[in-house]
């Protein structure tokens, strides 16, 4: 069940348009993004700042596509 749950996840996110029009309502809006994504480049995270320049961006050295995963992450996100 697990690999059905992936690939239909997989599958939605790849035909989901997101937006930074459509995030600019959020507030108080977070990006944790890892320095060396080859997932999603930072420079599609740089491209998403400029439109919501009151969102705070985490750039994280080291770090891949699951910043969540580093070791520093919990201090990072709540700002210790």
């Amino acid at each position: 069940m697990l690999k059905e749950d992936l690939i239909s996840g997989l599958d939605y996110l790849s035909k989901a348009m997101i937006n930074a029009e459509s995030l600019s309502a959020i507030k108080k809006m977070r990006f944790f993004h890892g320095l060396e994504d080859k997932i999603a480049p930072v420079k599609e995270a740089e491209e998403i700042k400029n439109y919501l320049p009151d969102a705070r961006f985490y750039f994280m050295q080291g770090i891949g596509h699951l910043p969540h995963l580093a070791l520093n992450f919990r201090e990072i996100f709540y700002g210790r």
